[in-house]
């Protein structure tokens, strides 16, 4: 699967030696899975948790999680992988990407277009950049080509062709779509750019191959492009493909007539004499890309005009553009009342601009309307806990602790609230004692037993009895021990 600066991470964490156990777990985590060992990736992955803090390194192992529950085929869990990490770190691109190919994969192709459209937005807050990974938008322009909604993928293109310097690759996707949209000659041109910058492009040049036969009837002209590509790529179903076509080009030739008054000879192929670069499509305005938004509000695709109103809002941000900044995040609050996932990209998107109330707000509202809300509800605890409103952090705590019982961060919050803001000593000890209980492995576990000791100092750790495992309850079994049983059970 295609990872957004996975491999980055790898070099990093790969370049010590040294480190905690957890991360020493992650980097072997991530050797196994380099090298393909995805069953043994998942235990250390799993092992990592129990012992890291980092909410980033946290993000990067469930991360890699996913990855290699994908690779084994078993999409549900690398889903839920892929939801944890953007729980453990809301900024991280990449499992949210990888979450949208796993839903392609499925075939659940509209969260497919929410996650690519969200992970594109993403990617784009993360400011200029010399060269933006784009693969989220060519997804895009793939599910909207299917689609026929040739407007949408000509945008999604010609978005990704600013962040690749209007590179072959994306100029070839361009050409397709406008293939598609009967512009053939707008096909050819972008066709020929594509050519000037890596004459040697072999889409580029089937392509162009393609037009010619099919769409212009310049048979003398697609010939060589033909032979060309069959050149540069010797084999494969386009290549079969190509020699079949010359192969009728050649024995359908009529013959030269000689009464005939003789021609100019035809002129060689574009992609060899042309020698001037073709004026990049003209940026959509902001009011222009409204109109996108509203076109898909209109068509009753929420989820997409959402992702696109904020998008237009964090663009017109960087652009000085306030007008239309408001405008479109006051288009996008109204799209957030019934969906949970909205209402929290607007609490993170307030954050972001240090406006705590209204991420409260929405924060809020996204736990209220969430069956499973545990990131909106990790974020509204956190926040809450930053605000001093101590009710609702205890009330969220409690709520994403019983949403995910295998997760140790809501509880310790939730012990720490009680011992160092609130100072009630019986809950506090308590919260510590279902902690060093339920997570004996976690790096916190020894501090947990501490702070039961000066509450209570006639606390003793319990005693398991002899040949008994330590925890009995499946529920309550360490996090990496259960998620490598059910790996091990289901691979």
């Amino acid at each position: 699967m295609n990872r957004f600066l996975f491999f980055m991470a790898l070099i990093l964490l790969l370049a010590g030696c040294s480190g905690n156990p957890g991360q020493q777990a992650l980097r072997r985590g991530m050797r196994a899975l380099e090298k393909g060992r995805y069953t043994e990736s998942i235990s250390w992955f799993q092992r990592s948790l129990a012992n890291i803090a980092s909410n980033d390194e946290r993000s990067i192992a469930l991360n890699g999680m996913g990855i290699s529950y994908q690779k084994l085929g078993q999409k549900k869990n690398a889903l839920r992988s892929f939801e944890d990490a953007v729980a453990a770190n809301p900024g991280a691109a990449e499992p949210v990407y990888n979450m949208a190919v796993v839903a392609l994969e499925t075939g659940d192709e509209d969260k497919a277009v929410a996650c690519f459209e969200k992970a594109a937005l993403m990617v784009e807050q993360a400011g200029p950049a010399p060269a933006r990974d784009t693969r989220a938008l060519e997804f895009l322009a793939v599910i909207y080509s299917r689609r026929q909604q040739w407007d949408e993928a000509q945008r999604v293109l010609n978005e990704a062709s600013l962040h690749t310097h209007r590179s072959p690759r994306i100029l070839t996707a361009l050409a397709a779509t406008e293939v598609k949209a009967n512009n053939i000659n707008q096909a050819l041109e972008l066709l020929q750019e594509a050519l000037e910058q890596d004459a040697h492009y072999a889409p580029a040049i089937y392509n162009l191959a393609v037009i010619n036969q099919h769409y212009l009837n310049k048979q003398d002209q697609a010939l060589p492009l033909f032979a060309e590509y069959a050149r540069l790529v010797p084999s494969g179903p386009q290549t079969d493909q190509a020699r079949l076509i010359i192969k009728e080009i050649k024995n359908t030739r009529a013959p030269p007539v000689p009464q005939e008054k003789p021609k100019s000879p035809p002129p060689p192929p574009v992609v060899q004499t042309q020698q001037t670069a073709v004026a990049p499509a003209p940026l959509p305005s902001f009011d222009e890309l409204m109109l996108v938004a509203k076109k898909l509000e209109q068509q009753g695709r929420k989820e997409a005009a959402f992702n696109n109103y904020l998008r237009i809002a964090r663009a017109a941000e960087r652009s000085g553009n306030a007008p239309i900044r408001n405008q479109a995040v006051r288009c996008a609050i109204p799209l957030a009342d019934g969906n949970p996932q909205a209402a929290y990209d607007l609490g993170v998107y307030f954050m972001e601009r240090n406006k705590k109330d209204e991420a409260f707000i929405y924060f809020k509202s996204a736990v209220s309307q969430d069956t499973n809300p545990y990131p909106a509800s990790m974020s509204l605890a956190k926040l809450a806990l930053e605000k001093g409103e101590f009710d609702t952090a205890i009330v969220s705590l409690k709520k994403a602790d019983q949403i995910k019982p295998e997760d140790p961060e809501a509880l310790w919050l939730l012990a720490e609230l009680y011992d160092r803001q609130l100072c009630i000593s019986n809950a506090a000890a308590a919260a510590y004692a279902q902690f060093t209980t339920r997570f004996p492995a976690d790096r916190r576990a020894p501090d947990a037993q501490n702070r039961l000791k000066a509450i209570n100092p006639d606390y003793k750790p319990p005693q398991p009895p002899e040949n008994v495992p330590a925890v009995q309850n499946k529920k309550q079994r360490p996090f990496w021990q259960r998620m490598y049983k059910s790996s091990v059970t289901n691979s």
